[in-house]
């Protein structure tokens, strides 16, 4: 070999030497924390106590979901990064479960991307949405700004054409937007919320989501629009600043539970990585009570209700007719966040019979009798041992 041919060599080793050692990806690892660390779901009231009622309202709905981090990045050693990129987050609920998007107005995509201007900080969310379209926070966590955690409105936003609704936060000007769907399964119907494209930029490790079961509730007005302090939600900027203008309409109840209480309360959420698209990270959660379950209470409170029109279109006898039937729901308690929603996602177990027979003696020989019920199976009963 000769002596030009070494030295080339040998600064080719130098200079590789001289390159940083990057870790390894750890894309393979991406997914939940263990345990309820990693995913979890609880309807509260409003002193933080578990929302147990069937058919409520509950003060918020607080998922939470966190992924598996590293802190060996380089260049911000200790800052935490997620062990891979969030792209793809769905969050299920249960059957019976309900978001009502009529609950609260809705914000424009022009202001759901324009930066927002506080008088009291400065704000680093990417969004100036009215305050009447608030429906939650959520605290993020992410590597932006040494990783600590900041706190951002959520607001129902202007859907797609083909989409019932939308909500959306805007962590650092990377928008969050997630779409409802709902799926049919076995007569049930289960809601799903789908964020896509999740931005890079911020690297999300895990957020906290508080959606409000009545948006326009006084309580939440310290965390409604100027009034959030991004940096300490708990301390609020209350005090100098005020909601803004009440909407129009009466308030009106934003989440319903489940009018079931034979089934627990199960929840899941699946997550999908920039670095792996096509592999799926999975959890499921419920709440257990010494290794149970648990389930619903108060179903004993929340009979079917119903109210029966029939008649004949035309009335005079011997001419052909149509039959109008008209079967009422009281529903009054999905709207109003003060009372029980009754029907919250009920199976399909009520059964209307038309029974038709001979006329009563005296009138046309060649008219039907006919009269409808409806058979109504009694209140689903509370699980053993509850009151």
């Amino acid at each position: 070999m000769t002596r030009g041919r070494t030295q080339s060599l040998l600064g080719l080793v130098l200079l590789l030497g001289a390159l940083p050692v990057m870790p390894a990806s750890a894309s393979a690892a991406f997914g939940f924390r263990p345990g309820p660390e990693g995913f979890s779901v609880a309807a509260r009231e409003e002193n933080g106590a578990l929302d147990h009622q069937a058919g409520s309202h509950p003060y918020e709905l607080v998922t939470s979901v966190q992924l598996e981090t590293i802190t060996n990045s380089p260049g911000e050693p200790g800052v935490p990064f997620s062990d891979g990129d969030l792209r793809e987050l769905s969050l299920e609920f249960p059957p019976g479960l309900i978001e009502n998007p009529t609950a609260a107005s809705q914000c424009t995509l022009a202001d759901f991307h324009e930066p927002r201007t506080s008088a009291h900080e400065t704000s680093l969310s990417g969004e100036n949405c009215p305050d009447s379209s608030q429906v939650g926070v959520a605290t993020v966590r992410s590597s932006y700004g040494g990783g600590t955690e900041r706190t951002f409105g959520v607001f129902s936003l202007v859907p797609p054409p083909g989409a019932p609704a939308e909500v959306g936060f805007s962590p650092f000007g990377s928008p969050i937007i997630f779409t409802p769907e709902v799926r049919q399964a076995e007569g049930e119907y289960r809601l799903i919320l789908r964020a896509s494209d999740i931005s890079q930029r911020v690297n999300f490790s895990g957020f906290t989501i508080s959606l409000w079961g009545a948006p326009w509730a006084a309580s939440h007005n310290g965390e409604r629009g100027d009034c959030l302090h991004e940096a300490e939600p708990a301390v609020s900027w209350a005090n100098s600043c005020a909601a803004g203008p009440r909407p129009e309409f009466a308030p009106r109840a934003y989440l319903t539970l489940p009018s079931s209480c034979q089934e627990p309360l199960v929840y899941g959420a699946a997550a999908t990585s920039w670095q792996q698209p096509g592999t799926t990270a999975r959890r499921t959660f419920a709440h257990f009570n010494e290794g149970e379950a648990q389930t619903l209470e108060g179903c004993a409170e929340l009979p079917f209700e119903t109210s029966i029109r029939a008649l004949l279109a035309d009335p005079r006898a011997s001419s052909s007719s149509g039959f109008e039937f008209d079967l009422g729901v009281r529903s009054e308690g999905l709207l109003n966040p003060k009372r029980l929603n009754v029907n919250a996602g009920r199976k399909p177990d009520h059964f209307c019979r038309l029974k038709c027979g001979p006329p009563p003696s005296g009138h046309v020989p060649s008219g039907r009798n006919c009269a409808v019920s409806v058979d109504v199976p009694p209140a689903e009963p509370s699980p053993e041992g509850e009151a």
